[in-house]
């Protein structure tokens, strides 16, 4: 890649925080700085302070950092477990031929696929392992915490949700891929 090139990625890549980042990243890290704050008690007075009527942007941005932060986390965690769990469950990442990209048209689709169907999958399997954190922080603390039948089959439901809509958008992904770089026959969601 000539140097011209990274120039081009780093001009096309100037909005991170756009939509695909804040739901594959940003609202997982969320739901685990809720979880850290039950222990952590920094996490825990921003999350209060922030909810503050009159508060500065300062502590809302230290949350989003945080959030963004933790999400990335997170994200490493779904990547080694979900990722490899997936493709043992009949999902193979397809092999990616990323020369192909140099076509505008092929980029754009590629493109289309990474915004419509993986940052969806990005979003239900790190809010999986977001979600995971949070159930264990708040339900399996040091001390006894009474919670009830209710709480406990609304969490298992949710997280069988997060679990088949993940591999939902995963296998669509893996689809539109096959399709993109010309191998049929890929994984069904």
């Amino acid at each position: 890649m000539s140097s011209s090139d990274g120039a081009s990625v780093v001009k096309e890549k100037a909005n991170v925080l756009d939509f695909g980042t804040t739901i594959a990243f940003v609202a997982p890290g969320f739901l685990a700085l809720i979880a850290a704050s039950y222990h952590v008690t920094l996490a825990d007075d921003w999350l209060t302070f922030a909810a503050r009527p009159g508060e500065g942007v300062g502590v809302f941005l230290f949350v989003v950092l945080a959030s963004l932060a933790l999400g990335i986390l997170v994200s490493g965690v779904r990547s080694i477990v979900f990722d490899w769990l997936y493709s043992k469950l009949g999902l193979p990442r397809p092999e990616m031929d990323y020369l192909a990209l140099k076509d505008p048209g092929k980029k754009a689709v590629f493109d289309g696929l990474n915004e419509n169907f993986y940052r969806y999958y990005q979003f239900y399997a790190n809010s999986l392992v977001a979600v995971l954190t949070f159930c264990g922080s708040y339900m399996l603390p040091l001390y006894t915490k009474v919670v009830s039948g209710y709480a406990i089959t609304f969490f298992v439901l949710l997280v069988i949700a997060l679990f088949i809509s993940a591999r939902i958008s995963l296998a669509r992904y893996y689809e539109g891929l096959n399709i993109l770089f010309g191998r049929h026959g890929g994984a069904k969601g």
